[in-house]
């Protein structure tokens, strides 16, 4: 009941047009809104369906764990990245150009998406036959950090 709740109220991002899309994109399934989505990537996808998921933080931090349970769960493909917090500093002035805010807040929770999406173009640059996404967006769950993947 729950599920079916959430499916006809929540809608893929318009930016996903097909399977297909979805399908060469990545989840990243660090946080509850992001593990939602990746659920429901997997529901809409079928089970069979290759399906990787992602995650970053500082070394050792909790959120790894819950990613893990997420990707075990909906059985996706998981990645995990780490970050130092001297990249984190390094980026913020790029971080603040991209969300156009200097906002604490949001900066502090754009900070990783960004790393995290520069991480995932450089993952998906080292393998020349890996599935691209044709739109370069990574569905989380974030409507602001879905709008545009670092160069």
């Amino acid at each position: 009941l729950l599920y079916r709740k959430l499916a006809s109220t929540i809608t893929p991002e318009p930016e996903v047009q097909s399977h297909r899309e979805l399908e060469s994109s990545g989840i990243n399934a660090e946080y509850g809104d992001s593990s939602l989505v990746a659920a429901l990537a997997r529901k809409i996808l079928g089970p069979d369906a290759e399906l990787h998921t992602f995650t970053i933080g500082l070394e050792n931090a909790p959120d790894f764990a819950f990613a893990r349970d997420v990707a075990k769960h909906i059985g996706s493909i998981h990645h995990e990245f780490t970050y130092t917090l001297q990249e984190g500093l390094d980026v913020i002035p790029q971080v603040i150009k991209m969300v156009e805010t200097s906002n604490a807040t949001t900066i502090r929770s754009s900070t990783p998406q960004y790393l995290l999406g520069k991480k995932i173009r450089s993952w998906l640059q080292r393998d020349p036959y890996r599935h691209r996404t044709d739109t370069g967006r990574t569905p989380d769950g974030h409507r602001t950090d879905t709008g545009r993947t670092p160069d």
